[in-house]
């Protein structure tokens, strides 16, 4: 179980910084639990629609993936992305 989060951290920063114009623009938080993770992307406003797409079909899609990725660890897997502040 201890190697499983390096895992799954490689896998979404690959998917998201292939996602943005600007990898370094792009935040990636997580929170562990004992059989959950939770990564939390944080973005600019003009990032945020690269990363949740059309109808949203890209963050669903990076749900799906980042889920079947954490159920080979058995882990659970939650992607939420975090919308900039608009001050």
């Amino acid at each position: 179980m201890e190697d499983t989060l390096p895992k799954l951290q490689q896998a979404i920063n690959l998917l998201v910084t292939a996602l943005v114009d600007d990898p370094t623009s792009v935040e990636i938080g997580t929170t562990e639990g004992h059989s959950l993770v939770i990564f939390e992307i944080r973005c600019p406003q003009q990032e945020m629609g690269k990363i949740v797409g059309k109808q949203g079909r890209n963050i669903q899609a990076l749900r799906t993936i980042m889920s079947a990725i954490g159920a080979k660890y058995k882990r659970r897997v939650q992607v939420e992305v975090i919308e900039p502040d608009q001050t």
